[in-house]
């Protein structure tokens, strides 16, 4: 089976992938949005979890033929079904799902893989079931798929970049994985590809600046998980729901709840308003801040409070090689510019508040006595 694709063109499917992409469980990604709300702010950012999926399928199958010298199936598959576990509108539940269910999209979707039919398609093809689940649990398929050089972040930086019309996510993927190798169980660069490195981050540091964390999507973000946990505080959403359900269901449902006219206001674009947008100090504490508007009379869900930092807490270095395939350091080491990007985002926080446009200006001033 082929299916054209706006990045690839082309993307091939042997018989296993197939029949997984034709399960119930995978077909409901075609319902859930990869860029959940953006397209309040970006109208063509409609496209979908099982998009990005396919891509990332593909773009495991090159990673993989180059660092091992031949397809690795079941890390294919494992790319295929890396995002199965996501609730509505992608990360933007992801709160809920650690919150009241205490599980991330990753361990559900190793649940999903786990009991569902997707698990016997893989099996009884002679494929084995461990290596595909080895993604979930950190092992050889994560790093091939969800590491930072990997082929998820390489084909939503590209798709998300086309299908909202901005050119931050344009990366010579080519190129790129061209000059991967493996050393021990991680991904590194040839040092004669530095800028194809730096490129990925740098990528990925405008789109989150530009796009993913763009105000207004915040904003409509910060309405939804208000009306998401009032209805299932109320007893009115059982949280199981969100690892069945998807976007258009979701908000159905939360039609029928307290949360209605929230729900109302986001469809009909009618957000709240920016009442402080500006740089803070990383010890900032939003307790005070939350309390300084309730003080002004604003309830919890009448208003979005939210620390913003595009540090990526955890992250490891990308490992650089010489041409013989040794280590000889990381990319932070030969590259002063992500070196001084990565020092001024760990200092680089901003904080954003909003609300009803009737109660900005109070708002305003009751945050910037806080501040100052």
């Amino acid at each position: 089976m082929y299916i054209r694709d706006p990045i690839y063109k082309i993307i091939e499917f042997d018989d296993v992938e197939s029949r997984i992409l034709s399960s119930e469980r995978m077909q409901r990604l075609y319902y859930i949005k990869q860029l959940g709300l953006t397209y309040l702010v970006y109208p063509s950012g409609m496209h979908t979890r099982l998009e990005h999926s396919i891509g990332t399928m593909h773009l495991t199958k090159e990673v993989a033929s180059k660092v091992y010298g031949r397809r690795v199936p079941e890390f294919e598959y494992a790319g295929l079904l890396h995002d199965i576990g996501h609730g509505p509108f992608s990360h933007q539940t992801e709160y809920a799902m650690k919150k009241y269910l205490h599980k991330s999209h990753e361990e559900v979707g190793k649940e999903i893989v786990a009991k569902s039919e997707i698990k016997d398609i893989i099996s009884d093809a002679g494929f084995s079931i461990r290596k595909v689940m080895s993604y979930f649990d950190g092992g050889s398929a994560y790093e091939i798929v969800g590491g930072i050089l990997g082929s998820d972040r390489l084909d939503y930086l590209m798709r998300d970049s086309y299908h909202i019309g901005v050119a931050y996510g344009i990366i010579d993927y080519a190129r790129l994985i061209n000059n991967f190798v493996l050393k021990g169980h991680k991904l590194a660069v040839y040092e004669h590809a530095i800028a194809e490195a730096e490129s990925i981050l740098i990528a990925r540091y405008f789109m989150y600046s530009n796009v993913y964390m763009h105000h207004t999507v915040l904003i409509a973000e910060g309405m939804l998980r208000t009306a998401l946990e009032k209805a299932i505080e109320n007893g009115e959403f059982d949280p199981k729901e969100l690892v069945e359900t998807n976007d258009n269901v979701l908000l159905y449902k939360l039609h029928s709840t307290s949360a209605a006219n929230i729900v109302k206001n986001i469809e009909r674009r009618v957000l709240f308003k920016r009442a402080y947008y500006g740089k803070v100090r990383g010890d900032i504490k939003l307790g005070e801040i939350e309390n300084a508007l309730s003080n002004i009379g604003l309830n919890a869900d009448e208003y979005v409070v939210k620390l913003i930092s595009l540090r990526d807490e955890g992250r490891e270095d990308i490992p650089i090689v010489d041409k013989n395939g040794e280590l000889i350091g990381k990319l932070t080491d030969f590259s002063p510019f992500i070196k001084t990007l990565e020092d001024v985002l760990k200092k680089k926080y901003q904080l954003l508040v909003a609300c009803d446009k009737s109660k900005v200006d109070e708002a305003r001033k009751a945050v910037s006595k806080v501040l100052h």
